[in-house]
């Protein structure tokens, strides 16, 4: 892109009025990494990237943020925040207006947070004494906040598997307010969560499409006990995340062969599976080394991740167009 196509992208960008201030800048930040060099990979690799082949869902040319970060929000309230000034918080307006101060600053790909933490775990330590009245106008005003200071479907949180009376409130405004932010996700235990949750939370989705629903144990199983379902319902490890996510194009994939089923996985495939792969590899390492962003960013630095939690999330689609284009390659042959 040279200069002149830069400028007119910007004053585009800037004069767009279907965009808010949040979003053009949003929009002009992108724009200026687009001008950065890509980090160093292979010229096979490149042009797979070039033609779609495989796709960095735009997540800019130089990597300064982690996709997905879920902050240990537990530790962060028990110590408090040098970063943001703040004071372990004593009671729960305290403990929310904590929250919602640390969600404005944890990055993300999209620049809201995609992970709000267990809120009704986060919560529980705050509410002894407290009248069930005065936890509902309180998470009220702070779920309406929510939904105006971060105006982003990817934003999520998730309750249970327990019963308790923030998870109860937490589904009872959902059905009142009816808001697309937060996202929300019930952990489902077959040996804590009482069947009245699960219906309670049933009847939610029929008003507000949402809570969704994991499978507790399965989880579990998988990540351990510290875990949480963020974003378009991703799950990962709490202190950690995804440095990047960055998909395989099967159908692409299917096209650029010519042969039969056998060699396409013995041959096509693999090829570019690799090349996914050093994709990856190449925008972690610039995150990591070049951005430096685990050795200067708060979270880090305050210990509420670890680069020992986060993994990289390596996607596929155009599953069922794969086989429509190794068809068209058998023509072909």
């Amino acid at each position: 892109m040279n200069t002149t196509e830069l400028q007119a992208k910007a004053r585009e960008i800037i004069a767009d009025p279907t965009l808010s201030f949040h979003l053009r800048r949003h929009y002009l930040a992108y724009l200026a990494e687009s001008v950065l060099p890509y980090p160093t990979i292979s010229e096979a690799c490149a042009q797979a990237l070039d033609k779609q082949i495989i796709c960095d869902l735009f997540e800019g040319n130089a990597p300064y943020r982690a996709r997905y970060i879920l902050p240990d929000y537990t530790k962060a309230l028990a110590q408090g925040s040098e970063f943001l000034e703040l004071e372990p918080p004593a009671d729960l307006d305290d403990a929310l207006n904590f929250l919602l101060i640390m969600y404005t600053q944890v990055p993300s790909i999209t620049g809201f947070p995609v992970y709000l933490g267990d809120l009704d775990a986060l919560l529980l330590p705050f509410i002894d004494g407290i009248s069930a009245d005065h936890l509902y106008r309180s998470l009220r005003r702070f779920w309406i906040a929510l939904d105006r200071i971060l105006p982003d479907a990817f934003v999520h949180t998730n309750i249970g598997p327990t019963d308790n009376l923030v998870a109860r409130t937490i589904l009872q405004l959902e059905r009142e307010l009816q808001q697309v932010v937060p996202n929300v996700t019930l952990k489902v235990d077959p040996d804590l969560t009482p069947d009245d949750l699960i219906e309670d939370a049933v009847e939610t989705v029929f008003v507000n499409g949402k809570p969704h629903f994991v499978n507790h144990p399965l989880m579990t199983r998988d990540l351990g006990e510290r875990y949480g379902v963020v974003s378009c319902y991703n799950s990962l490890k709490v202190g950690g995340g995804s440095h990047t996510l960055v998909r395989l194009n099967l159908k692409e994939v299917a096209l650029q062969h010519q042969g039969d089923l056998g060699t396409f996985l013995t041959d096509t495939l693999p090829v570019y599976a690799e090349l996914t792969a050093e994709l990856i590899e190449a925008r972690i390492r610039f995150l990591v080394e070049d951005a430096g962003f685990f050795d200067h960013d708060f979270l880090a630095t305050e210990g509420l991740i670890d680069i020992e939690n986060f993994s990289a999330m390596y996607g596929i689609y155009g599953l069922a167009e794969c086989e429509i284009g190794r068809a068209s390659c058998r023509e072909r042959v």
